[in-house]
């Protein structure tokens, strides 16, 4: 099992205007390296709680359909619909699966979509040969994110910003980089979803 994301989040669930007050920043000369370390602060906390926060679309890809079960889970949290399945015949990802065949369940963290009279035949000797394509997070909005996480994304985006150091120099901090949980793991524990 094999997922990409497609299309990103077209906004963050905090803004620059947030972090630079979380830093007391009052100047705007390093506004653009501000808003890339949100982002980059925001995906550090997505891969952490494996699920993504913001609206964005995912494919999943699989080689087969496991014929032994009658559901697939979609991965990276809330998912909020399924677009569609494309299955190999005789070429990767030639056929549409008729969403009447299946039923999803939406409600939790993890997307279930469960086959109503069992999966199509496909060729599996074609590599990724199945594609959901879905999409999954809070909303579009920054307000759908909850607070604890938004926090924590402050927290890593502050981090990133007071330590501009390679690699070797971090490696000395004895604290913050060793072998100690960090504050913005205990505020994202709540919303990993698998460990």
């Amino acid at each position: 099992m094999h997922y990409v994301r497609t299309t990103d989040a077209t906004t963050e669930p905090i803004t620059a205007t947030e972090l630079k007050a979380h830093l007391r920043i009052d100047h705007t000369d390093e506004d653009t390296m501000i808003s890339s370390m949100i982002t980059a602060a925001r995906q550090i906390a997505e891969e952490y709680c494996q699920r993504t926060f913001i609206t964005s679309t995912w494919k999943l890809y699989l080689n087969s359909f496991n014929q032994n079960t009658d559901t697939i889970e979609l991965p990276m949290g809330q998912v909020l619909s399924v677009v569609g399945i494309d299955y190999a015949v005789s070429a990767a990802h030639d056929t549409e699966w008729d969403s009447a065949n299946y039923y999803t369940g939406l409600e939790t963290d993890i997307g279930l979509i469960v086959a109503k009279d069992g999966w199509p035949d496909n060729e599996d000797e074609i590599p990724n040969g199945i594609e959901i394509e879905y999409t999954a997070g809070y909303g579009a909005l920054a307000s759908n994110v909850p607070q604890a996480i938004k926090s924590a994304i402050l927290i890593i985006a502050a981090d990133l910003y007071e330590h501009r150091e390679t690699f070797e120099q971090v490696k000395t901090r004895p604290v913050m980089y060793g072998p100690y949980r960090q504050a913005w793991m205990f505020m994202l524990d709540p919303y990993v979803i698998y460990r």
